[in-house]
């Protein structure tokens, strides 16, 4: 079963360069002279005002395809580390530093215990099956194939993690850090990959070995994807100044707005209710109706209790705690003058200047 549904594509094949390129660096409408990394057929760059921008079929698709990100993604994923010929991966063992893994003879797929691997590569003397994972099935191999080799390692990708942790790149129109954000992963860091198998597994004792942690389901990555990366304030301090006390008041209800949205992905009941009851914690542009969010906080740590929530979830609420919390210890600090907040924020930012 496919763990996300998104139909966006965000890259295309530059036939004028011969580059994969994202959406940002290209013409709009067909002048963007691409064509789709995946079936061939001519694209167009949709980077209208209203919609996030990305690439569209032009014309009727020219054999199998579809606008199914995750498709994209993992065809670019595959290219990349054709074109690099090495991959970044957590060690076998916890609490040990991952590695860098050259692949020599690399072939594009084929049968791997008795899978189909999208990659597979020699590094040593051991050949390595790479699956780039776009569906909610763990990979099993046959564990009759692999007791009659002691040469071969499987390793997996994990591309909806890897779509869940790009997603805000496209929130922000930022099509190259979101390139770069996928090359980082693959070839920098340890993260959404692990090892399927590996031959040191048979002697290792099996709570020293690494264990990955899956992200989520389909709603999971789209709640993941909506809390913010970068905020627009710093909060390893509370704001002194009181102009800085009033923008922070301001970006925390605009930050709350926005995760209260009646768009919101629908999840569990529990969710749902404490998603809908939290605008009413809103009491203005600067402030929170504190009894209000008191009782939805008591609500939602009940039921946070009761296993009401799930990963995801609660991830996604600890977000909007986090948020509010700051509001009101701006509003809490001894030295907090509310008049005097908004008179020197305003002087700032007077329209009629």
């Amino acid at each position: 079963m496919r763990r996300n549904a998104q139909k966006w594509i965000p890259f295309g094949f530059d036939t004028d360069s011969n580059k994969i390129v994202d959406i940002a660096s290209v013409e709009n409408g067909l002048s963007c002279n691409c064509i789709c990394l995946i079936c061939g057929t001519s694209l167009i760059a949709r980077q209208g005002q209203n919609k996030k921008w990305h690439f569209s079929h032009s014309t009727e698709v020219k054999g199998v395809c579809s606008e199914l990100t995750l498709q994209h993604i993992k065809k670019y994923i595959k290219v990349k580390i054709q074109e690099k010929k090495y991959l970044a991966l957590p060690h076998l063992l916890q609490g040990k530093e991952k590695g860098i893994v050259n692949l020599k003879n690399l072939a594009g797929g084929g049968i791997v215990c008795g899978l189909n691997a999208d990659l597979t590569g020699i590094c040593n003397d051991t050949t390595i099956g790479i699956f780039i994972n776009d569906t909610s099935e763990d990979i099993q191999p046959n564990p009759d194939l692999l007791a009659q080799t002691d040469q071969l390692a499987l390793v997996e990708i994990d591309a909806v993690r890897i779509e869940s942790i790009i997603a805000p790149y496209r929130e922000n129109g930022e099509g190259i850090k979101m390139m770069d954000a996928i090359e980082k992963l693959l070839f920098t860091s340890d993260e959404a990959k692990r090892w399927i198998y590996h031959p040191l597994m048979q002697t290792a004792s099996p709570h020293t070995l690494h264990q990955y942690k899956r992200h989520l389901n389909a709603s999971g990555n789209q709640l993941l994807s909506m809390i913010p990366v970068d905020l627009p304030m710093n909060m390893n301090s509370l704001p002194l100044a009181p102009a800085q006390q009033w923008q922070h008041l301001r970006w925390t209800i605009e930050i709350l707005a926005k995760l209260t949205r009646a768009d919101i992905p629908s999840g569990s009941s529990v969710f749902d209710e404490l998603v809908s009851y939290a605008p009413r914690m809103l009491d203005s542009w600067e402030s929170i109706n504190v009894p209000a969010y008191e009782r939805w906080y008591d609500y939602y740590i009940s039921k946070r209790g009761e296993g009401g929530l799930n990963e995801a979830e609660q991830e996604y609420i600890s977000f909007i705690v986090k948020i509010a919390n700051w509001n009101v210890s701006i509003h809490n600090l001894p030295e907090f003058d509310r008049e005097r907040a908004f008179h020197d924020w305003f002087l700032t930012h007077d329209p009629n200047k």
